[in-house]
């Protein structure tokens, strides 16, 4: 996931949230395998895809991922709030999150 966020491309985002997505079906299927719930790791991928797409939205995509971690337990870590920062930073409206 993080050499698609490095590789720049538009479609980067896709497919980290593809492959979270694949990973939240599998954990349905096989429950007892905790490893396939997705992390801190691999939600702050996704969010620093979002950042990177440079879009007027990317920082409340990344903002909406991290909440979302916090609402699931998840303690959030330097790179995530490094991605965070980076997002509103990118972001043509990020005074709106500051």
């Amino acid at each position: 996931m993080n050499a698609w966020v490095k590789s720049g491309q538009k479609d980067a985002p896709q497919r980290v949230k593809g492959v979270i997505q694949w990973m939240k079906e599998l954990m349905q299927e096989y429950s007892e395998i905790k490893s396939l719930r997705p992390d801190v790791v691999s939600l702050s991928t996704l969010a620093a895809a979002r950042a990177k797409k440079s879009s007027s939205n990317s920082a409340s995509k990344a903002e909406a991922i991290l909440s979302y971690m916090e609402n699931h337990g998840l303690s959030l870590n330097t790179i995530s709030y490094n991605t965070m920062q980076y997002s509103c930073s990118n972001s043509k409206f990020h005074t709106n999150l500051i």
